[in-house]
This record gives C-alpha cells, structure tokens and sequence, in this order.
C-alpha cells in the first residue's frame, strides 16, 4: 500500500497486508515480485485494497513500481506446460530439487509438504488410477479451486523461500517465473542488479477501483 518508496531498491520494506502476527513477513528472503504488465498490477493492487477495507481499514492511495530489464535473467521456469501443482511438483523433482521435506510447510493447510510424499511417488506409478488419484491429492493440498498451481507462490512463502532461495542459487537461478494470474505470469529475482532503477506510480483509490489510473 502507500508508503514512501526509495528511488533505489531495497529489499526490506515490507507490505503491511502480507505481514501476519503468526509466520512474519511473508516475503522473508527479500525478493523482488513483477508482473508482465501494469493493467495485471493494478487487478492485483485492487483485490487488496478491497481486501484491507473488509478489515476495517481505508486505503486512500497506493504505489505501483515498474522498471526494465537491462540485461539476460536466468530464471527457472516453472510456467511453461505446467496447469496444475502436480505438474509442478514433478517438475521439480525431476530437476532434483526436492521441496518434499520439512524446509516446506504449507501455511493454508498448516502442515509440511512431507505430507505428499507417497503420492509424489505414485504421480510415477504404472497404475493410471493410482496416479490419477495421487495428482488429485497432490492438487488439493496445494488448493486445488484454484485456476491456477499456487505451489509456485508457495515455494517462497515465509521461511520456505531461505531452502528454495538456496536451491535457486545453488543451480544459478536468478530467480524463477510462474503463473498466478490469468493475464500475467509473476516473475520472482533474487536481487534488482540486472533492473532499471525503481519508477514509482501513486494511485488513488478511486482511480484504482473504477479501473482509471493516474497520470
């Protein structure tokens, strides 16, 4: 939300809306989050806005920053031909990142991704309703309402970014792409070095909510 931004980039400030008494800062490695464009940022600052008033709390004018990209990042890609979390899980096991352990803890269903150790096992079973029923589990652990695999978002949530930062920068990773949004795939780096200096945009409420942005 609205805050006074530095015209440089720094990694510990922190949105108060993804700051909880019980976990911390959701975004404890610091990371730097985009979007493909600015109309999929403004959605995205709206549903939060929306969010904060239903707690009682009036948002009067929020920032967006935006930047370039002014040389090559290396991102892992969990995006491409990836629809749902059992896809994405595979995915990484086959890279031999393994995010099945106690590193990882699931903070919606409050329980760590150990928990879908056998069916990531049986994701590889010759047994078509074996695996059948492995991925359904796999998808609903990672909440399977989704149109999307919230398993990329929750790759980095609380303390599971410090093991997956690691990993990323272990296989020098620069950061790693997903998607979360329908017009947009969400881009995660590890530090701002290859980016334009931060553009800051303050929005007003009204403008943001009626979809009319600020010029």
């Amino acid at each position: 939300m609205e805050q006074n931004y530095p015209d440089v980039w720094c990694n510990n400030i922190h949105n108060s809306e993804y700051s909880y008494k019980e976990y911390g800062n959701k975004n404890q490695i610091g990371a730097y989050f985009f979007y493909d464009n600015e109309s999929t940022a403004k959605s995205v600052l709206e549903t939060a806005i929306r969010k904060q008033e239903s707690k009682g709390e009036r948002v009067e004018t929020a920032t967006i920053t935006s930047c370039e990209v002014r040389e090559d990042i290396v991102l892992l890609d969990l995006f491409s031909g990836i629809e749902r979390c059992c896809n994405m899980i595979s995915v990484l096991r086959e890279l031999k990142l393994n995010v099945v352990t106690n590193s990882f803890y699931n903070y919606q269903k409050k329980t760590y991704y150990t928990e879908i150790g056998h069916d990531l096992e049986l994701l590889y079973s010759e047994n078509c309703t074996e695996k059948l029923g492995a991925a359904a589990r796999i998808n609903d652990f990672f909440c399977s309402r989704h149109p999307f695999p919230l398993l990329g978002q929750s790759l980095t949530d609380f303390k599971n970014g410090v093991a997956f930062k690691k990993m990323l920068i272990h296989n020098n990773w620069e950061g790693y792409v997903f998607k979360e949004e329908e017009s947009s795939n969400t881009y995660c780096l590890l530090d701002a070095t290859k980016l334009t200096e931060p553009r800051h945009k303050s929005l007003s409420r009204n403008a943001l909510l009626s979809n009319i942005s600020d010029l």
